[in-house]
Protein backbone atom coordinates (compact mmCIF):
# COMPACT_ATOMS: atom_id res chain seq x y z
CA UNK A 1 0.00 0.00 0.00
CA UNK A 2 1.25 3.48 -0.74
CA UNK A 3 0.63 6.41 1.58
CA UNK A 4 -1.49 8.52 -0.72
CA UNK A 5 -5.16 9.24 -1.15
CA UNK A 6 -7.71 6.46 -0.95
CA UNK A 7 -5.34 3.75 0.28
CA UNK A 8 -4.45 5.72 3.42
CA UNK A 9 -8.10 6.53 4.16
CA UNK A 10 -8.95 2.86 3.71
CA UNK A 11 -6.29 1.83 6.22
CA UNK A 12 -7.54 4.39 8.73
CA UNK A 13 -11.11 3.13 8.30
CA UNK A 14 -9.96 -0.47 8.78
CA UNK A 15 -8.11 0.51 11.96
CA UNK A 16 -11.18 2.36 13.27
CA UNK A 17 -13.36 -0.67 12.50
CA UNK A 18 -10.96 -2.99 14.34
CA UNK A 19 -10.85 -0.70 17.38
CA UNK A 20 -14.65 -0.56 17.43
CA UNK A 21 -14.86 -4.37 17.21
CA UNK A 22 -12.46 -4.62 20.16
CA UNK A 23 -14.63 -2.25 22.18
CA UNK A 24 -11.97 0.44 22.33
CA UNK A 25 -12.99 3.97 23.23
CA UNK A 26 -11.63 6.50 20.75
CA UNK A 27 -11.28 10.21 21.44
CA UNK A 28 -9.97 13.21 19.58
CA UNK A 29 -6.84 14.69 21.14
CA UNK A 30 -4.93 17.92 20.63
CA UNK A 31 -1.22 17.63 19.84
CA UNK A 32 0.42 19.99 22.37
CA UNK A 33 3.44 20.63 20.13
CA UNK A 34 1.70 21.25 16.82
CA UNK A 35 0.99 19.71 13.44
CA UNK A 36 4.63 19.99 12.37
CA UNK A 37 5.61 17.43 15.06
CA UNK A 38 3.13 14.53 14.60
CA UNK A 39 4.75 12.35 17.28
CA UNK A 40 3.62 14.98 19.79
CA UNK A 41 0.21 13.32 19.87
CA UNK A 42 1.50 10.79 22.39
CA UNK A 43 2.10 13.56 24.94
CA UNK A 44 -1.62 14.29 24.95
CA UNK A 45 -2.62 10.63 25.21
CA UNK A 46 -1.54 10.32 28.82
CA UNK A 47 -3.88 13.17 29.70
CA UNK A 48 -7.01 11.42 28.45
CA UNK A 49 -9.62 11.23 31.22
CA UNK A 50 -10.07 7.70 32.48
CA UNK A 51 -11.23 5.89 35.58
CA UNK A 52 -8.12 3.71 35.50
CA UNK A 53 -5.48 4.15 38.20
CA UNK A 54 -2.77 4.12 35.59
CA UNK A 55 -2.70 5.26 31.99
CA UNK A 56 -0.58 3.28 29.53
CA UNK A 57 0.53 4.59 26.16
CA UNK A 58 1.71 2.12 23.52
CA UNK A 59 2.87 3.19 20.06
CA UNK A 60 1.02 1.49 17.23
CA UNK A 61 4.11 -0.61 16.49
CA UNK A 62 4.14 -2.09 20.02
CA UNK A 63 2.52 -5.38 20.87
CA UNK A 64 1.34 -6.31 24.36
CA UNK A 65 1.40 -10.08 24.81
CA UNK A 66 0.33 -10.44 28.44
CA UNK A 67 -1.04 -8.52 31.39
CA UNK A 68 1.53 -6.47 33.27
CA UNK A 69 -0.60 -4.82 35.91
CA UNK A 70 0.20 -7.44 38.57
CA UNK A 71 3.96 -7.10 38.31
CA UNK A 72 5.69 -5.31 41.19
CA UNK A 73 7.43 -2.84 38.89
CA UNK A 74 4.05 -1.74 37.52
CA UNK A 75 3.16 -0.50 41.03
CA UNK A 76 5.63 2.37 40.57
CA UNK A 77 4.03 5.70 39.62
CA UNK A 78 5.97 5.87 36.32
CA UNK A 79 7.10 3.15 33.92
CA UNK A 80 9.03 3.49 30.68
CA UNK A 81 11.40 1.33 28.71
CA UNK A 82 14.95 2.67 28.29
CA UNK A 83 15.79 3.53 24.69
CA UNK A 84 17.43 0.79 22.61
CA UNK A 85 20.21 3.15 21.53
CA UNK A 86 21.49 6.52 22.74
CA UNK A 87 20.09 8.16 19.60
CA UNK A 88 20.18 11.63 21.15
CA UNK A 89 23.70 10.89 22.37
CA UNK A 90 25.41 10.65 25.71
CA UNK A 91 27.05 14.09 25.47
CA UNK A 92 26.41 15.77 28.83
CA UNK A 93 26.55 19.31 27.38
CA UNK A 94 23.73 18.52 24.92
CA UNK A 95 21.59 17.05 27.70
CA UNK A 96 22.40 19.94 30.04
CA UNK A 97 20.95 22.38 27.47
CA UNK A 98 17.76 20.31 27.18
CA UNK A 99 17.36 20.13 30.96
CA UNK A 100 18.13 23.85 31.30
CA UNK A 101 15.33 24.65 28.83
CA UNK A 102 13.00 23.09 31.41
CA UNK A 103 14.60 24.85 34.38
CA UNK A 104 16.26 21.65 35.59
CA UNK A 105 19.77 20.32 36.09
CA UNK A 106 21.04 17.14 34.48
CA UNK A 107 20.94 14.23 36.95
CA UNK A 108 24.17 12.36 37.68
CA UNK A 109 22.50 8.97 37.18
CA UNK A 110 22.98 7.07 33.93
CA UNK A 111 21.11 4.13 32.45
CA UNK A 112 22.04 1.54 29.84
CA UNK A 113 20.52 1.52 26.38
CA UNK A 114 18.81 -1.86 26.06
CA UNK A 115 20.33 -2.91 22.72
CA UNK A 116 23.65 -1.06 22.39
CA UNK A 117 24.50 -1.11 26.11
CA UNK A 118 25.63 2.54 25.94
CA UNK A 119 25.57 4.51 29.18
CA UNK A 120 23.39 7.57 28.78
CA UNK A 121 21.41 10.07 30.83
CA UNK A 122 17.88 8.84 31.52
CA UNK A 123 16.46 8.42 28.00
CA UNK A 124 13.41 6.32 27.27
CA UNK A 125 11.53 4.80 24.37
CA UNK A 126 8.45 7.03 24.30
CA UNK A 127 6.54 4.18 22.62
CA UNK A 128 5.79 2.63 26.02
CA UNK A 129 4.96 5.00 28.85
CA UNK A 130 2.74 4.37 31.85
CA UNK A 131 1.93 6.79 34.64
CA UNK A 132 -0.44 7.01 37.55
CA UNK A 133 -3.44 9.10 36.67
CA UNK A 134 -2.69 11.63 39.42
CA UNK A 135 1.02 12.00 38.53
CA UNK A 136 0.48 14.94 36.15
CA UNK A 137 2.86 13.45 33.60
CA UNK A 138 0.90 14.52 30.51
CA UNK A 139 0.99 18.17 31.54
CA UNK A 140 4.64 18.14 32.65
CA UNK A 141 5.79 16.18 29.58
CA UNK A 142 4.04 18.61 27.23
CA UNK A 143 5.44 21.66 29.07
CA UNK A 144 8.99 20.28 28.85
CA UNK A 145 8.59 19.37 25.18
CA UNK A 146 7.32 22.87 24.35
CA UNK A 147 10.19 24.48 26.30
CA UNK A 148 12.82 22.33 24.57
CA UNK A 149 11.18 22.86 21.17
CA UNK A 150 11.25 26.65 21.63
CA UNK A 151 14.86 26.80 22.86
CA UNK A 152 17.23 27.33 19.95
CA UNK A 153 20.20 26.38 22.16
CA UNK A 154 19.00 22.77 22.25
CA UNK A 155 20.44 21.04 19.17
CA UNK A 156 19.05 18.19 17.08
CA UNK A 157 15.72 17.90 18.84
CA UNK A 158 14.02 16.37 15.81
CA UNK A 159 12.94 13.61 15.61
CA UNK A 160 13.51 12.80 19.29
CA UNK A 161 11.75 15.69 21.03
CA UNK A 162 9.21 13.45 22.76
CA UNK A 163 11.98 11.20 24.09
CA UNK A 164 14.27 14.09 25.09
CA UNK A 165 11.44 15.72 27.07
CA UNK A 166 10.29 12.53 28.82
CA UNK A 167 12.97 12.18 31.52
Amino acid sequence: MDCEGEDLRGAAEEAADLLAALGARTLAIQNPIGRDYPAGNKLACLGVETGAEKTVFLDSDMLCLRDFDHQARFERPFNAKPADFATYGADAARWERAYAACGLTLPASRICATVSGELMPPYFNAGFVAARRDAGLARAWAECARAIYADEAVPDKRPWLDQIALP
